[in-house]
């Protein structure tokens, strides 16, 4: 699509990006439903939910072809559409332990303490590989390196939470 025909359809680059933000979320959403909804165990649901987050992570850079300039550019918007994102994926992850408790697959807690903390700590890895290799393009990120990270750090959290 040329570019003066998307400003037919949006006022400015804020509202395209938006929109796309909104369509990927829905997406990530509904393949973490298509996936998660075979599986009992919510410990398998756990590492799942990391390895599509991170699969969605990494199309969605690829897809949308972005660079740093471009989400800082409109980094007001991307913060309030990532709060938004991160408090339903902190929800999603809270009734996946609900679950776990329940079964007794896990032992008890505080869900949204430690969905929250589980979440905060997916994070910080992705962003530790951000920092550490220096990109000037998502693109760039050793992403088997970072799975490989994730699911150390998962297996050591999981472990704790086993009764």
């Amino acid at each position: 699509m040329q570019k003066a025909s998307l400003y037919y359809y949006y006022k400015n680059k804020e509202d395209i990006f938006r929109d796309v933000i909104e369509h990927e979320t829905r997406d990530f959403f509904k393949t973490l439903e298509q996936k998660l909804s075979g599986m009992d165990s919510a410990v398998d649901k756990i590492y799942a939910f990391a390895r599509i987050r991170l699969e969605f992570f990494h199309q969605f850079i690829n897809l949308n072809n972005l660079s740093i300039d471009v989400i800082l550019e409109v980094k007001p918007l991307v913060d309030r559409l990532y709060r938004e994102f991160r408090l339903k994926q902190v929800a999603y992850l809270r009734d996946i332990l609900k679950q776990g408790i329940a079964t007794r697959e896990i032992r008890k807690c505080q869900p949204p303490k430690v969905a929250n903390a589980i979440f905060t700590i997916l994070e910080a890895i992705a962003i530790n590989e951000l920092q550490r290799a220096e990109v000037q393009d998502a693109r760039d990120i050793d992403y088997k390196k970072l799975e490989k990270e994730t699911n150390y750090v998962l297996t050591l959290l999981i472990n704790g939470l086993k009764p």
